[in-house]
């Protein structure tokens, strides 16, 4: 386990987990390793249905587009 400090003055946890091993964030999100195959993982996540997720790249376009619009 590593522990690295942000910019913003959180912390970033980092962990190891093998297949069908997970982690859980806060009380009500669980994200499980699904699959390893070569250098892709395949991660189940189990969350409440009002918290939005969605790939990284997928974030950074979408908050792109809502600056543009401003």
């Amino acid at each position: 386990m590593q522990l690295f400090f942000l910019m913003e003055g959180g912390t970033m946890l980092v962990l190891g987990r093998k297949q069908g091993e997970a982690v859980i964030i806060g009380d009500r999100t669980e994200v499980l390793v699904k699959e390893i195959r070569g250098n892709k993982v395949k991660l189940a996540i189990n969350a409440p249905q009002w918290i939005k997720i969605d790939r990284k790249e997928v974030w950074l376009k979408l908050a792109e587009t809502k600056e543009e619009q401003s």
